[in-house]
Order: C-alpha cells, then structure tokens, then sequence
C-alpha cells in the first residue's frame, strides 16, 4: 500500500502504465508495508523489515543508487526512519525534495513473513 501526503492516482498514461501515484517535488511521502500471513491474512510482524528505494531521472533511464532503510525498532516514522505503526504495518517518510523522477521501492521482510512488495510513483519537477 502506498499512501502519498500529497498525491493522486495516474490514469490513461500508458507510458506510465506501472507508476500509481505522484506527487509534487519537494513533498514529504509516506510510505507504509503492511505484512500479513499467506493463509489467514492476519497482520504479523516479520523478522526483519527494511524498505529499498532509488530514482530514475526520466522514463526509460536507469535507477540511481538504492537506498536501503531498515526497521530498528522505531515507533514515531520520520525521513530515512522505519516505524512499526502496528502490528503488522510500518511506515517511512521519504523527502522528494532531492530528486524528481521515478521512484522505485520495495518493501523487504525476512523470516516469519517473508516477502518483497513493491511499487513506484513519479515525483513531478517544478514548475517555476
């Protein structure tokens, strides 16, 4: 699940096609992984939780370098801070202030749990 302080959802863009969300340059995005069993879809906490992000300058360019955030034990979310927010659901903010383009992530859990979610959304660059 990808919540987006300031976004919308993208449609008919078929260039755009994989990105669900954007966002204004310079907006503070929170990005939230929920994690649930694969049987009874109930809410666990994975043995390791880390979330890996990078940024493509422009549609069809290459990621930059990832960026590899892990969960340590946090409660209160902030920039480059893991948080389990409950049972089951840990939230990252991440500054777009750096850099617009496409932003890749994925949502890294190891253990009880493991699984990788991911997902993109397209930070607009200013307009003036």
């Amino acid at each position: 699940m990808l919540k987006l302080a300031a976004g919308q959802f993208i449609t008919g863009h078929t260039d755009l096609a994989n990105v669900v969300a954007f966002t204004a340059f310079g907006q503070m995005t929170n990005n939230t992984g929920s994690f649930t069993d694969g049987i009874l879809a109930q809410a666990l906490d994975p043995t390791t939780v880390s979330l890996h992000y990078a940024v493509a300058p422009s549609l069809g360019a290459s990621n930059g370098p990832t960026t590899i955030l892990s969960y340590s034990g946090a409660s209160t979310p902030g920039v480059g801070i893991i948080a389990r927010l409950s049972t089951g659901v840990y939230e990252a903010w991440l500054d777009t202030t750096s850099q617009d383009g496409i932003w890749t992530y994925e949502w890294v859990s190891t253990g009880i749990g493991q699984t990788v979610k991911s997902g993109q959304f397209l930070v607009v660059p200013r307009t003036i």
